[in-house]
């Protein structure tokens, strides 16, 4: 499963392509969910992150093989 980097998107948005997947997710206190057969693109709104916190996607593919990002500040990188 491959991972590429997330980029932003106007608003409070990130973007993520994949590979293939069934879930991308954007784990925080109100988690940012898409869950769909073979998701090769994803749109997760930033509102879930607490304010000055930092973010990290999750990938799963339908085997349940993970892939996750590195961990991301909103506000230090341009998204927030």
């Amino acid at each position: 499963m491959t991972l590429l980097a997330p980029f932003a998107a106007p608003g409070r948005f990130h973007v993520v392509e994949c590979s293939p997947a069934s879930s991308v997710i954007l784990p925080g206190w109100a988690a940012a969910l898409v869950f769909g057969a073979g998701l090769r693109q994803a749109r997760l709104k930033l509102d879930c992150l607490k304010a000055g916190g930092y973010g990290r996607i999750v990938v799963t593919d339908a085997a349940g093989k993970r892939a996750w990002s590195h961990p991301f500040w909103p506000a230090e990188t341009g998204f927030g």
